[in-house]
């Protein structure tokens, strides 16, 4: 029974006592890393910097599917053109 006891107070006390390391060296970490490095950039500020340059992107890529459908366009056009005339040439 008294095992048990000691385990288990051990066991809590293990516990604690990594949970304060954990937490003071966290506290320590940050602190100065705030010191040397000033405070982090707001998420917001670079996701809309990121938003930007992508609405950018799919515009330019629009216009390419743009051109490049007219561009298949006119050459199925003359495809189509040219086996119609090979059909009658044929015939």
């Amino acid at each position: 029974m008294a095992s048990l006891l000691v385990s288990t107070s051990l066991d809590v006390v293990t516990g604690v006592a990594w949970w304060a390391i954990k937490t003071t060296s966290k506290g320590i970490y940050y602190g100065f890393s705030y010191m040397f490095y000033g405070p982090e950039p707001e998420k917001t500020e670079i996701e809309m910097g990121d938003l930007k340059l992508l609405t950018e992107e799919i515009k330019n890529l629009r216009e390419e599917v743009k051109v490049l459908k007219t561009k298949n366009s006119e050459i199925e056009k003359t495809e189509n053109k040219e086996l119609s005339y090979e059909i009658i040439q044929h015939k």
